[in-house]
């Protein structure tokens, strides 16, 4: 008997770092160890993604996922929070489609999605009722509707899914029910379908299609959001294409620091891929250490984080070794006072 009880302590040893206190989040936890805490507890999964520069997200943190009725109700679920510029928060973004932060993610106790939620709870009593709803059964489809209003809010669904072949159906059938947009379903289903595209980082065929909405559908608040993201699209991909690229010249030249350093330059400077932009440029740190100029562009990346005291700890880096260059001096000057009036605001 007790050898019985020492093997099951055993077993369950290996989870008891897992199993988060009452409401307490997971914190960028593997996901395979949030499954295994979701089916040692039998409870449903929530992930949130977030980012450390996201107003939205700083918000919630700060006055909605404290509140003790938010963590009472959170307390059903196997909480988990991933920063998307960080590691398994970046993997995640592409496994889970995300596009927008934050979101929140439901799934059963096997890691199947039923809901997800874009953008953040505005009060706690929404939170409260939508992790509430949450614990019920699933939305049925509604592939077989005739409405294109309810094919529409499952195509939605299907796009923040990343289910391109449900989309592109529930597309058609838009198409044959509200060809003219009358019900202000086709121009919308057509802007999720860029957005699914954009999210697959299929930049040229997303800006295409926002480009056909605009100009099919010149009235409707779709095409006018279409417009508007247009250059922002055609911007991703030519940085994709710049990606691919330096991806390419890092692997016919792995020792080369330049490409490593370049590509961290152009992550800093247009917020692109914030993850990879870090392992780009401590890469080029480990060929060359004492480049002040590698420090600099890490200060950049920490900047665009919101990580004011990584930041000026990275310029002081740069300072050090190039004590002569102006610009980083000016930078760190900056820097600090920026740092010391966040540190002085009231807690």
């Amino acid at each position: 008997m007790r050898k019985n009880i020492v093997f099951l302590l055993l077993l369950a040893w290996p989870l008891a770092g897992l199993l988060p206190a009452h409401g307490q989040p997971l914190e960028n936890q593997r996901f395979e160890e949030v499954l295994r805490a979701a089916k040692a507890q039998g409870k449903p999964i929530l992930l949130e993604f977030y980012t450390t520069w996201c107003p939205p997200c700083r918000e919630m943190e700060r006055s909605v996922l404290p509140d003790a009725g938010v963590q009472k109700a959170l307390s059903s679920f196997v909480f988990a929070r991933y920063d998307n510029d960080s590691e398994p928060g970046w993997s995640l973004n592409r496994r889970f489609n995300i596009r927008n932060f934050p979101t929140f993610i439901y799934l059963d106790v096997f890691g199947r999605e039923k809901d997800r939620r874009l953008g953040s709870y505005d009060s706690t009593a929404e939170m409260i009722a939508a992790l509430g709803t949450a614990l019920q059964s699933a939305p049925s489809s509604a592939q077989e509707s005739s409405d294109p209003k309810v094919l529409l809010k499952e195509l939605r669904r299907a796009s923040e899914r990343g289910e391109e072949k449900a989309v592109i159906s529930l597309l058609e059938k838009i198409k044959i029910l509200d060809p003219k947009n009358e019900k202000d379903a086709l121009a919308p289903a057509l802007y999720s379908y860029a957005e699914l595209l954009r999210g697959q980082r299929r930049f040229s065929e997303a800006a295409k299609l926002q480009m056909d909405l605009s100009e099919r559908f010149p009235g409707s608040s779709s095409a006018e959001s279409s417009a508007y993201m247009v250059e922002y699209t055609l911007r991703l991909a030519a940085l994709d294409k710049a990606a691919a690229f330096y991806r390419k010249q890092i692997a016919a030249h792995p020792k080369r620091a330049l490409d490593y350093a370049y590509f961290a330059e152009m992550c800093a400077t247009h917020r692109f891929r914030l993850a990879e932009g870090f392992s780009m440029i401590r890469k080029a740190l480990e060929i060359e250490p004492k480049s002040a100029e590698h420090y600099a562009t890490l200060a950049r990346l920490y900047y665009r984080k919101d990580d004011l005291a990584s930041t000026v700890e990275a310029m002081k880096k740069a300072v050090e070794l190039d004590p002569k260059e102006k610009t980083y001096s000016e930078r760190l000057v900056r820097y600090q006072a920026e740092l010391s009036a966040v540190e002085a605001q009231p807690k």
